[in-house]
């Protein structure tokens, strides 16, 4: 019987259309591996036509429950670069996007009348005032209730201005490039599909699962970090951008993002051997020695070359997979992903995570104290490598780098800098002494002077101080006829066991100081002493 379909089945021509819907995407760093599905009810000859010519022909797979796949075939073919449902979907996103920019500008033109409206009423209010100064009647209390009305209001539509007019611009580059991949649509280029031919011997209501991999997309992080005002945790908003050109739109689909990295392969590589052998000089061949070496080196690096390189909580929204190798963020909804050159960005959840503040300063390159926080990753997700923008309430600090965080692992939030903060650094001496009397040796010596001072830190200890951590580099010696030593420092460094590796290896001084709030400050003095042999000359790199 098996064998009656199957030679049936070779015996039919590709003429049956199969339309297999997408169901889901596992997207990786610059792959996606895609899942298709279509009802099948009787045995025969299908094509499933216009898959992305970035699909791999070598990474087609097949199943059919309750049924079997005999054969898959991909055929490469070329068509109009753009379906008449293609141009549709992008009109209508460009269709969009202009009334989304209408309505920003709306808005805009809203707070600005308001903002114009506050600005008159605060000028009527001035003249109320000067006129209650000359009659001799004052209000100061009328006064202070209209002033934080004003001040609270006009700060409220300046904020909402600023991020109108960010709305604004991120809405108009998205308006340029649907523009443009509209214009391009409508070119009439050709472009090159895969039509995959398959055999199926199948039963009435089969399922057929297709699966295939596809270059021109993946995914990175994208993470926002709201600082509490009190420094004692932030709000981490994951978010992955993903990008893909692949050709095809992902409408309506199930989407995980993916730790793995099948670029990367599963097998590495074993250990080669090496051969030492001596060389045979032949003068007569006229060869120089550096000629004669690099001669052995092309001949004798017999060893294959081959590079193994890699491409590069509050809300979860997403169920996260842990696969023993890799980790997978099954997003709960349902997501849609254009083929396009911008990227989509998609949450994969919220979390509050703990901090530990710390103010770091390092003098000898740059005199602002830096906020920093010591965490460890209690949210559900591995921190990929990539750049968070760090946020102080409603305002922007900057952008960070995130490395690699495994859950449970300790990392450092960085906050931005601390404008209560200031620092002073004043060399008092830079002397170079001669070999005295009784010495061979000469001498180098430098004498600096810190002074921090704290104008009103938040989170503060009850007294108003904080604790700096301040960084200097004593230097290290690469010559035994040098010697390097601290000869003065006030107060002591730091004796934790945090620093000491940092201090042996690299010569990192730090010291934690209590900064009392005030004009005092706290400071530290160092001296370095740099003695060596009479008649050397010492460089500083």
């Amino acid at each position: 019987m098996i064998i009656t379909s199957l030679l049936a089945v070779g015996a039919q021509t590709p003429s049956e259309s199969l339309e297999a819907r997408i169901q889901s995407v596992t997207l990786y760093r610059s792959q996606a591996l895609v899942q298709r599905s279509a009802r099948i009810d009787a045995s025969g000859r299908y094509v499933i036509r216009g898959l992305p010519a970035v699909l791999d022909p070598n990474q087609v797979r097949a199943s059919c429950t309750g049924g079997e796949v005999v054969s898959i075939e991909p055929q490469l073919r070329r068509e109009p670069a753009a379906s008449a449902e293609r141009i549709e979907t992008l009109r209508r996103e460009l269709l969009k996007l202009s009334r989304e920019i209408q309505s920003a500008q709306d808005e805009r033109a809203v707070a600005e009348g308001l903002k114009r409206h506050l600005d008159l009423l605060g000028n009527q209010e001035a003249e109320a005032q000067a006129q209650e100064l000359r009659t001799g009647r004052p209000a100061p209390e009328a006064w202070d209730k209209s002033y934080d009305f004003l001040k609270t209001r006009l700060a409220q539509v300046t904020r909402e201005m600023r991020e109108i007019d960010w709305r604004l611009e991120d809405l108009k580059a998205a308006h340029a490039a649907a523009e443009q991949a509209y214009l391009n649509a409508q070119g009439g280029a050709q472009t090159q599909v895969y039509d995959l031919l398959l055999d199926l011997v199948a039963q009435p209501g089969c399922e057929l699962e297709l699966k295939y991999l596809v270059s021109g997309t993946g995914w990175e992080p994208a993470y926002d970090l709201r600082v509490r005002k009190g420094l004692d945790a932030v709000d981490l908003t994951y978010r992955a951008k993903i990008w893909q050109q692949t050709g095809e739109d992902w409408n309506d689909v199930q989407i995980a993002l993916s730790t793995a990295q099948p670029q990367v392969g599963a097998q590495g590589p074993d250990p080669v051997a090496r051969w030492v052998d001596l060389l045979e000089v032949r003068p007569s061949r006229g060869l120089s020695a550096p000629a004669i070496m690099a001669e052995m080196n092309d001949a004798g690096s017999g060893r294959p070359e081959s590079s193994f390189g890699i491409t590069a909580g509050l809300a979860a929204p997403s169920a996260v997979v842990e696969e023993g190798l890799s980790v997978r963020y099954e997003l709960r909804d349902k997501a849609k992903v254009l083929s396009r050159a911008e990227a989509s960005t998609v949450l994969v959840g919220t979390s509050r995570i703990a901090i530990q503040p710390e103010r770091v300063c390092v003098p000898s390159l740059d005199l602002t104290v830096w906020l920093r926080g010591r965490a460890t990753n209690t949210s559900p997700w591995v921190l990929l490598p990539g750049t968070a923008a760090v946020f102080f309430g409603a305002d922007f600090l900057g952008n960070a780098s995130f490395v690699k965080v495994m859950t449970g692992e300790e990392f450092v939030v960085h906050l931005g800098a601390d404008p209560a903060l200031t620092c002073e650094r004043t060399k008092l001496e830079d002397q170079s002494k001669e070999a005295g009397l009784f010495s061979s040796r000469a001498s180098q010596v430098e004498t600096w002077k810190l002074l921090l001072r704290n104008n009103g830190c938040i989170a503060a200890k009850p007294d108003g101080s904080v604790d700096v951590i301040v960084r200097e580099v004593l230097p290290k010696s690469k010559d035994d006829r040098i010697r390097v030593e601290l000869t003065r420092a006030e107060p002591r460094v730091s004796q934790e066991e945090r620093w000491k590796r940092e201090r042996e290896e690299q010569g990192f001084l730090t010291w934690v100081l209590s900064v009392p709030r005030g004009e005092t400050g706290a400071q530290v003095l160092w001296q370095s002493t740099v003695t060596y042999p009479e008649g050397q000359r010492v460089i500083f790199r």
